[in-house]
């Protein structure tokens, strides 16, 4: 979800994978779209080239981490717990 600037230039607010573009618009429906909208948001940028789910995570990973998307902020509690979570 992206809002551009008056330059015209694209400033990424959320950044997301799915393998079902509608049912997860159907999730934001109430959180992360409203707030999209708030903050400017008038876009959704679409990459279809990844086919496996390990392509849209390395994409989202590289996006997220070359981004500073507002609504991709996690609590350090919460972001803590799910990396533990992986070392098991």
């Amino acid at each position: 979800m992206v809002r551009r600037d008056v330059n015209g230039l694209a400033h990424p607010l959320y950044i997301g994978q799915t393998s079902n573009t509608a049912r997860r618009m159907n999730e934001h429906q109430s959180d992360k779209i409203r707030q999209a909208t708030v903050l400017g948001g008038s876009e959704l940028h679409l990459h279809f080239l990844a086919e496996r789910e390990w392509e849209r995570f390395a994409i989202e990973t590289d996006l997220r981490n070359g981004h500073h998307a507002p609504l991709n902020r996690q609590d350090t509690a919460v972001a803590s717990g799910l990396f533990g979570l992986l070392g098991r």
